[in-house]
């Protein structure tokens, strides 16, 4: 029974998503609840708002606005600024989120409200007036439609590039260049100071590094010997 329960609340507590205009928007995750609720400041109001529900006056004493959608306070009163219900939806352009106009009634000094919930990874919000007019706009991943979110997932230009790691060749290459580095300079002063040697002489072992050329046009042409006609530097040795 308590299985039986526990999924019928599970089943009743899931909301249908939010349609405008045929597009499906998850807004649920982003209603606020009790005393929770979304504010910025914008000159000397404060305003508070919540999505699609009332918002939240719990801990607000100058307010008694149990239908507003938004409210403004200053100076220790409170005005309503968006009626519940009375809200228009339209997609933004290419669909990249909702904007919400609400109205209001005649109690209050504002002429309503201009919510815009704009498709973006980052959240942000900032609070404006258009004379009378309160203007809030929201970026946030819940104004993404379900299909742009469908085609963001399927589109993999859009994903982050992954972060590519050094590759083993750079790191042979960085290994062999210090490798050298050091060869020079510890070999250089030892040939100098410790066995008195001058000019060209103090590079390490510079004989060999003399013949280093020769020894590899000698191996290049081992190597080619068989395909050339010609086998220049090498005879063959019969018995």
């Amino acid at each position: 029974m308590l299985f039986l329960f526990s999924i019928l609340l599970f089943a009743s507590s899931r909301q249908d998503p939010t349609i405008v205009d045929g597009e499906k928007f998850d807004l649920q995750p982003m209603i606020k609840r009790g005393s929770d609720r979304y504010h910025e400041s914008y000159n000397d109001w404060k305003i508070y708002w919540n999505i699609l529900e009332n918002v939240g006056i719990v801990g607000l004493e100058e307010c008694r606005y149990m239908e507003y959608v938004a409210v403004g306070v200053q100076d220790g009163y409170c005005y309503g600024i968006a009626l519940k219900n009375t809200q228009e939806m339209k997609l933004l352009d290419n669909k990249d989120g909702i904007l919400f106009s609400y109205t209001t009634d005649d109690q209050t000094q504002f002429e309503g409200l201009k919510l815009k919930l704009v498709c973006d990874n980052e959240t942000s919000q900032k609070v404006s007036m258009d004379d009378l007019e309160v203007v809030i706009e929201m970026h946030d991943p819940h104004g993404c439609s379900e299909s742009k979110k469908k085609k963001k997932d399927d589109n993999p230009t859009d994903k982050p590039p992954k972060k590519k790691g050094i590759s083993f060749g750079s790191v042979m290459l960085i290994i062999i260049a210090a490798l050298i580095v050091l060869y020079f300079a510890i070999g250089i002063p030892i040939w100098k100071f410790g066995l008195k040697k001058t000019g060209i002489e103090i590079i390490p072992f510079v004989n060999f590094w003399r013949m280093v050329p020769g020894l590899v046009i000698g191996g290049v042409k081992f190597l080619l010997s068989p395909c050339l006609k010609s086998k220049d530097g090498y005879k063959d040795f019969e018995k």
